[in-house]
Order: structure tokens, then C-alpha cells, then sequence
């Protein structure tokens, strides 16, 4: 019996009705899903229908190529959603000797980015002794913060504005559903991290996927990080997408239109 009007099990009449504590259900368990928020019979984190949305993104075939940096999704091409947002500038390193900075850089973040991944995988993780600073940002980064993954580096696609992508971390971030993406420059590009993460809560939300919070991490030299909370919200993104349509736009022969 509902504890709000009394009635039998209504959870259509009562929004705020909990069947935990009807005691009509005694015998039966239970849950709020802790993506969707619903209320369904079991004991696990997520229902069943959230279940099958994260089944439905893990079954589409997304295949990225490194060297042209394009994603193919079903046999189709499609662009990437680094490429796209990139109009917004890139994460740097400071000091001279820029151009081998940023690929120190790049390299330092594959390898972190690993790194990250086999400790959430509760697996030691190998890495060279130069990155041992960054490695300390990124015990201590797990280790004041409750984490449990839902996809680690799991490419997905948009169907309604044909981008593909690889979100670095979906996870429980302190018991909040979160999409997360790792730094390991001294500066980043802020607005393109927002464009960029929007994009991809573009891409979950289609699945009907909606994280409660996005954030980057900038992992720091010193063995300390930066965590940036980003609003969601799409101006960035649909900047980059309307920029990125106009650049390849077709064009009649002997036109300019």
C-alpha cells in the first residue's frame, strides 16, 4: 500500500511513491536504477532496459583508423569528434621546443591512459620511470574518489549528426552516473573539451544515456590533478558541427554556392 495516498502500488499516481517501504512488497526486492532513476524488481545497479541501451552501444560495429583518423561505423566512414572540435584549439605544453613537447605529450598521454585503465581494471599497470609523477597524480586521483566503470575508451556513435568517438571513462563517479576525460598537458583547450564531451552526451542520449555530470581531469607533473567540473551544453559542439558541415560542403561544378 502506498504510504502517500494509500492506495495499492502507484507508482503512476504517486511520483514519489517507494516501494521499499510498502509493506504490501515485503517479500520481493526492490531497486532504483542508478541511470535511469527507475523503479524495478531486483537487486542489481541498473534495470534491465538500461542494461540492453549499454548492450546496443557495445554491439555496434566501430572500427577507428589512427593513421587517417576516421571511424568507420557499419562499413561507413564517418568523421571523428576530435577532428570536429578541433576548431577550438589544442591542449599545450609550455616552454620551447614546442612540436616535441606536444609529442612527448601525446605519447605520455597513451601510455597514462593505459595506465588508467588497467588500474581500474584492478590490474598493475606498466609504465616508463618518467611517468612516475603522473602516475602518482593518477593513484591519488582513484584514490579520493569512488569509481566504477561502466565503458573504459568504448567508441560510440551519433546516428543523428554522424560523428563517432572514443569518451575516455562512463562511469559511477562517487555514486553519480559521469562521463570523464583525461589531461595530461599543462594547459588544456577548455572549450574544446566541453564541445567535446557534449558531443559525446549527444551520442549516449540518443541511446537514452544521460550522465548527471561531466568532468576533466588534468592529470599534473607534480603528482597532484585538476578536476574541472563542465556544464552540459550544447553551443560548443553545435558550433563545431555547423563549422564542420560548411567546410565540406559540396559544390556544384563551376560553382561556388
Amino acid at each position: 500500500m502506498c504510504v502517500i495516498c494509500g492506495q495499492l502500488y502507484c507508482p503512476t499516481n504517486c511520483p514519489e511513491y517507494d516501494p521499499r517501504e510498502d509493506p504490501w512488497h515485503d517479500n520481493e526486492v526492490y531497486s532504483f536504477c542508478e541511470m535511469c532513476k527507475g523503479t524495478f524488481l531486483g537487486e542489481s545497479r541498473i534495470c534491465k532496459e538500461c542494461e540492453e541501451r549499454l548492450d546496443k552501444i557495445q554491439d555496434t560495429e566501430i572500427e577507428f583508423d589512427p593513421i587517417n583518423h576516421v571511424y568507420t561505423v557499419d562499413g561507413k566512414t564517418v568523421p571523428c569528434v576530435s577532428d570536429i572540435v578541433a576548431v577550438f584549439g589544442k591542449d599545450i605544453e609550455e616552454g620551447d621546443d614546442l612540436e616535441l613537447k606536444m609529442d612527448a605529450a601525446a605519447e605520455r598521454g597513451t601510455t597514462c591512459h593505459k595506465v588508467i585503465e588497467t588500474y581500474l581494471r584492478h590490474m598493475v599497470p606498466e609504465y616508463p620511470d618518467e611517468y612516475e609523477p603522473y602516475v602518482d597524480a593518477i593513484r591519488l586521483f582513484l584514490s579520493e574518489h569512488q569509481i566504477q566503470p561502466i565503458f573504459i575508451e568504448q567508441p560510440i556513435y551519433s546516428a543523428e549528426h554522424n560523428y563517432a568517438g572514443t569518451p575516455d571513462l562512463l562511469c559511477f563517479f562517487d555514486g553519480y552516473l559521469t562521463l570523464i576525460d583525461y589531461k595530461f598537458v599543462s594547459q588544456i583547450a577548455k572549450t574544446k573539451v566541453k564541445a567535446q564531451l557534449n558531443a559525446y552526451c549527444k551520442a549516449y542520449e540518443e541511446q537514452e544515456i544521460y550522465p548527471e555530470f561531466l568532468y576533466a581531469v588534468q592529470f599534473l607533473k607534480d603528482g597532484t590533478y585538476r578536476l574541472y567540473p563542465v556544464k552540459w551544453d550544447d553551443t560548443e559542439i553545435e558550433v563545431a558541427l555547423n563549422l564542420w558541415d560548411l567546410k565540406h560542403k559540396k559544390h556544384p561544378r563551376g560553382e561556388i554556392t
